[in-house]
């Protein structure tokens, strides 16, 4: 049996290449990241069903 490794390099989220639509998740995250305090510590959580892709 062949086994087949799928790369887990950084990718740039694009319109062309977006096929799961989570570009605008991510820009959130990115926005809510840099808006928190610095001195303190916060926590994010990832909410969804099994096998929902988080």
């Amino acid at each position: 049996m062949k086994r087949q490794f799928i790369p887990d390099d950084e990718i740039i989220l694009n319109g062309e290449n977006d096929t799961l639509k989570t570009s605008g998740y991510a820009e959130s995250l990115v926005k809510m990241i840099k808006k928190a305090p610095t001195n303190k510590v916060f926590t994010i959580g990832l909410f969804g069903n099994w096998g929902a892709g988080k």
